[in-house]
């Protein structure tokens, strides 16, 4: 049996599968692209986020039977923020909250 984990994190995600006993068997990333639209806020798009979760997973899982897969782990962004409605949002926008910034929403 084994352990995926995904650590989503600001520059990409790291995915790694590890053995019932905790041995690192394999890792995968996958980088994402980020925006510094004005130099006092960060934009990534949630889609970048998903496609790097499926591409390491697909990864590791050509090493691993799926149904050996016992568990999944995911840890995500300190002070990020994804807000979601019933409509689809293309970016994530994070600000410093110590700087006290607005945050900017994208405009449909």
């Amino acid at each position: 049996m084994y352990i995926l984990a995904h650590d989503l994190g600001t520059s990409g995600n790291k995915a790694t599968l590890f053995d019932e006993s905790g041995l690192l068997i394999a890792s995968r990333t996958a980088a994402y692209p980020t925006d510094y639209a004005s130099g006092n806020r960060a934009e990534q798009n949630p889609l970048h986020w998903w496609k790097a979760i499926v591409d390491t997973t697909q990864a590791l899982l050509k090493l691993v039977s799926p149904n050996d897969i016992a568990g999944v782990a995911l840890s995500g962004q300190m002070m990020g923020c994804l807000c979601v409605d019933k409509f689809v949002l293309t970016c994530f926008i994070a600000t410093s909250v110590r700087r006290k910034k607005r945050l900017f929403f994208p405009k449909r």
